[in-house]
């Protein structure tokens, strides 16, 4: 699957990306509010080789696409679409970008693509992501996307040795965009 927007594409990764994707999943400012990371160099070895092998098949449970300023080689971050339930046609989405790209849009313009393609081209019925409270620009992200604040997650994951809260977004099929 290959998406494009305005600035944009959105590929597979390959294996060929895991020194731009270690730029950004080894930073602890970027990874401060992820349950993963920082990632050591086998830690994102294994991210890249198990999302260029995301999303194949006909019903895929995991789509991995980097993210590439068109024109530029190289991802500069990452975005997902993962299957939560098949029967209720539910999906999260989940994102990372690099620092120095920050405030410039570029995730805003990435998550709308995909939101586009979790309803029109997968027939996704409920579109969810889920944010750390603290995470105020990932929130600014989902809400600029047309997705609506649900409610807060108490203790819903324990990583990194602490449980961790999230704010709960979604957006239905039926819902405007």
């Amino acid at each position: 699957m290959v998406l494009r927007t305005e600035r944009l594409l959105l590929r597979p990764f390959t294996v060929h990306d895991v020194a731009a994707v270690h730029r950004y999943a080894s930073d602890p400012e970027v990874t401060v509010h992820m349950t993963w990371g920082p990632n050591t160099d086998e830690e994102t070895l294994a991210f890249v080789r198990q999302a260029a092998v995301a999303g194949q098949g006909d019903q895929p449970s995991a789509i991995e696409l980097a993210i590439e300023e068109i024109g530029v080689p190289g991802p500069i971050g990452g975005a997902g679409l993962y299957r939560r339930d098949a029967v209720r046609r539910e999906f999260e989405i989940g994102y990372c970008l690099r620092r120095d790209r920050w405030r410039q849009g570029i995730m805003t313009e990435a998550v709308r693509e995909l939101v586009r393609c979790a309803f029109e081209d997968l027939g996704v019925h409920r579109l969810v992501g889920l944010v750390a409270p603290e995470n105020v620009a990932s929130a600014r992200v989902l809400r600029k996307a047309g997705m609506t604040h649900e409610g807060r997650l108490r203790g819903y994951l324990f990583a990194k040795g602490k449980w961790w809260d999230f704010d709960l977004y979604a957006m239905l099929s039926t819902d405007p965009r």
